[in-house]
């Protein structure tokens, strides 16, 4: 299985994770929620869960450092994170149609 997210130097390997999430809209509104990660060990393949408002799930893999996932529910979307030395997330998402947002995540206490 892949290293998903460091948090004070202890690694979560494989297994499931929540983190807290933050971002901006297309439009420039923000929004926040949680983020759920999922290392099913198949190739590094990994499902995404975000509660924000406007939930919605996805599926993703880690290539070369980045990590990038699918997302939407009835619309599809790519969002796209370089992963931190913290275990942050940082992302720039996009919709089929449309421009591009971003969002930033960190692990939950």
């Amino acid at each position: 299985r892949h290293d998903v997210v460091a948090d004070g130097g202890s690694t979560v390997r494989g297994g499931r994770c929540c983190g807290f999430v933050s971002g901006k809209n297309v439009d420039g509104t923000p929004y926040k929620g949680a983020l759920f990660v999922n290392d099913k060990g198949d190739e590094h393949k990994l499902l995404f869960g975000w509660r924000t408002g406007q939930d919605a799930r996805g599926f993703g893999f880690t290539h070369q450092g980045v990590i990038a996932a699918t997302f939407g529910a009835n619309a599809c979307g790519l969002v796209a994170y370089t992963l931190g030395a913290d275990g942050s997330l940082d992302g720039r998402w996009s919709m089929f149609k449309g421009g591009f947002g971003s969002e930033q995540a960190t692990k939950a206490d």
